[in-house]
């Protein structure tokens, strides 16, 4: 059974939630005499994913709060305010961009997610993420059936990244894995696959699919009891590599 917080304290209660109620922006967490204290009560745990769609250009922003990382969802707090990049909530009509169909969209020139938080006994808490440059691959890679296929890419890896790296089979109309590696290293520039990775698979002349995707997961101590962690989802880059002596 969903939690139904009706106070300043938890308690059960009949209030649906609705996705159309908004109030004005809450005062600036970081203004003068403003403690930017995290409140205990309600216990809270706020998980935010951005994932970048390439077709539309925008980041989708869903999010889910949680009693606790493994506890049950919190539909609403009574008596406090959720702001999002400038967009505030109040929360006892529910928490916002729970997913399809609502989440909050936003351009691709918008590189940093600004939340704060008024709690129901009126402390503030706020802060923001970066949600960073969409990765690319440098220049036109060629995969060598001698020395293998080492690709550069951009920005470098990230703290808090994993990025993982496929390369596919693709001759004869045929799409099937040969090998994965997952790199999680800071500053990490490029990307590598030995010859052996492929090069029983594959004749000159012919293409590997390369295939990468990258991730970045960070976890504050803001806002709510148990903290906010956001999981941003870049879009996923593939491209045929064409395979030399």
């Amino acid at each position: 059974m969903k939690y139904w917080y009706l106070s300043f304290y938890v308690a059960f209660g009949l209030i649906g939630a609705s996705c159309s109620h908004y109030v004005g922006l809450p005062d600036d967490p970081n203004s003068v005499n403003v403690d930017n204290q995290i409140d205990e009560i309600p216990r809270i745990f706020l998980s935010i994913t951005a994932q970048f769609e390439e077709l539309d250009d925008r980041w989708a922003i869903s999010m889910r709060a949680k009693s606790g990382p493994e506890g049950k969802e919190v539909d609403l707090v009574k008596g406090a305010t959720l702001s999002v990049n400038g967009e505030a909530r109040n929360l006892l009509y529910g928490f916002p961009y729970r997913g399809t169909p609502e989440r909050l969209f936003l351009s691709s020139d918008i590189t940093t997610l600004a939340i704060s938080y008024r709690s129901p006994r009126n402390l503030r808490s706020a802060t923001s993420f970066q949600l960073g440059q969409q990765p690319q691959v440098v220049g036109t890679p060629t995969a060598s059936r001698a020395k293998g296929l080492e690709v550069e890419i951009e920005p470098k890896l990230r703290p808090d990244e994993t990025l993982i790296a496929r390369i596919y089979e693709s001759s004869s109309g045929r799409s099937r894995l040969l090998r994965t590696v997952t790199y999680d290293d800071d500053l990490r520039s490029f990307i590598s696959f030995n010859a052996a990775d492929y090069a029983a698979e594959i004749t000159n002349g012919e293409e590997l699919i390369l295939q990468i995707s990258r991730t970045i997961k960070t976890k504050r101590s803001a806002l709510f009891s148990d903290g906010v962690e956001l999981n941003v989802v870049f879009a996923e880059f593939n491209r045929y590599v064409p395979v030399v002596e």
